[in-house]
């Protein structure tokens, strides 16, 4: 029987060897670990030594029938004697290793410094250099939304292991699951949002994140509610039926608009009782604007704060209460909702608040989330209120609340000392004079004959201003 010849050619199709890391040409059926085959041809009468690699993966042959496959698939084109077949081939070689070099290049770059992992992304990002600097209370939030979205990569059915393996329908899906699963408002979704995009914006080079998974996610639209502002029986009846610091601190509220967090903070040394000054950074803009608000005390709070002794004008105006700050003040809060519910106030509105069933042991919430209506915050809203009522400029009311809308800062002036003390007569009404003790130390005016004088000497010369100096220093002997 005659022997059929096989269809591959004996020539051409260059020289098959095979190397061992260092350098070293070993035989080619060689079982030492790490060798790869050299291709050794000519196109054109140049030589070309190439390495074979599997065309897919970029990666070294390992066995002698895949090197010999592939020298074939390199060498067949040059043997059709078809110009245009060779040129295609070796256009397509040269792409092929330029996209296997570049590959390598990352690799080894990425081996090198390898992108980062989502166990170290919140340390990473507190030491990053180029987030902004918030409050402890709004870190702490911040680190609960991490950790939530880190409980919730561990239930997934995929393992995540660095932050850019975190894709667009990942971030959509987490914040999905947020709403229907951990039943959250549309307010904490857009708090989420809002801190996840930034986050992974800060860490963008470290984790090599080309596209950020959160950016293309809207927030959700929010339910404007509020707190209700309060009547002033209503505000009578809750200051004089709370005792000891819980009275203060309402007559603080009321009576200088600040929140809830700068009230049970306030120190004695933001107080300035010769001046009626009440001087503060307000916490929530402490990290932005550093913008000291100027609040003039009234009568009544300025009674309540003479009233206690001296030498207990140190540290904390409420120093159990500061002890008890902490982010949600949840003890202090429930206090003071339990005081408002005693007083006959509606704290939700109509038709919300939590309703549960239980299922076995496991309780379930079906219903609304509550809307509170009534809270700390509505002593705030009373105090805007009350001014804009008795005419307080719009300008000084921002100025002295605090406001850090930026869509009202055209609106800003500088407020002084005397115009907050002004402003504060606005809130000595008729019906609140009644909660100041009459036992207290009378109010000191405004305006004193110290004030006078001072104000008269600060008009005359420096000669004239010694003059003056000698006179009461002889008058005094």
């Amino acid at each position: 029987m005659a022997r059929q010849k096989s269809s591959i050619p004996k020539k051409g199709l260059g020289h098959l060897y095979k190397r061992a890391p260092g350098g070293k040409i070993v035989p080619i059926t060689s079982k030492i670990p790490g060798c790869v085959f050299i291709l050794d041809h000519r196109v054109d009468n140049k030589r070309y030594r190439e390495v074979l690699r599997n065309p897919e993966t970029g990666e070294p042959v390992l066995t002698l029938e895949e090197a010999q496959q592939r020298q074939r698939e390199i060498r067949m084109p040059f043997l059709s004697q078809n110009d245009t077949v060779i040129a295609e081939a070796q256009l397509n070689r040269l792409a092929k290793a330029k996209i296997r070099q570049q590959a390598a290049v990352a690799r080894r770059e990425e081996e090198k410094n390898p992108p980062l992992k989502i166990e170290d992304a919140w340390n990473a990002y507190v030491a990053a250099p180029n987030r902004h600097r918030p409050a402890e209370v709004t870190m702490q939030n911040y680190h609960s939304h991490w950790g939530a979205f880190t409980a919730w990569m561990a239930k997934q059915d995929r393992k995540f292991v660095y932050l850019r393996d975190v894709t667009e329908e990942d971030a959509g899906k987490f914040l999905n699951d947020c709403i229907t699963v951990e039943n959250l408002s549309n307010n904490t979704f857009n708090k989420y949002l809002q801190f996840l995009r930034y986050m992974f914006k800060v860490l963008a080079k470290p984790a090599k994140i080309t596209s950020n998974p959160f950016d293309n996610i809207e927030r959700r639209a929010l339910n404007q509610h509020s707190h209700r502002e309060l009547t002033i029986e209503e505000l009578t009846k809750v200051i004089n039926t709370a005792t000891g610091d819980l009275r203060l601190l309402f007559m603080v509220g009321i009576f200088t608009g600040l929140r809830l967090g700068d009230c049970v903070t306030l120190k004695w040394s933001e107080i300035d009782l010769v001046e009626r000054i009440i001087k503060r950074i307000p916490r929530k803009t402490a990290t932005r604007s550093r913008k000291t608000v100027q609040i003039g005390i009234p009568a009544p709070l300025f009674n309540e704060l003479c009233a206690i002794p001296a030498e207990q004008h140190t540290g904390y105006l409420f120093p159990e209460y500061a002890k008890m700050h902490r982010p949600g003040m949840t003890k202090i809060t429930d206090m003071i909702q339990k005081h408002f519910k005693n007083c006959g106030l509606q704290l939700y509105a109509e038709g919300t608040g939590a309703v549960y069933k239980y299922e076995g042991n496991k309780k379930i919430n079906i219903g609304c989330r509550a809307v509170v209506e009534v809270g700390f915050h509505s002593l705030r809203h009373t105090w805007v209120s009350i001014h804009a009522r008795q005419g307080t400029p719009l300008a000084v009311i921002q100025d002295t609340a605090g406001h850090s809308n930026p869509a009202m800062t055209e609106h800003y002036t500088h407020i002084n000392a005397e115009s907050a003390r002004q402003a504060a007569k606005a809130l000595e009404l008729s019906e609140l004079r009644q909660l100041s003790n009459s036992s207290v130390i009378d109010v000191t005016p405004a305006t004193t004959i110290a004030d006078q004088v001072a104000a008269a000497v600060a008009k005359l010369t420096e000669e004239q201003q010694q003059k003056v100096l000698e006179f009461i220093q002889t008058e005094l002997g």
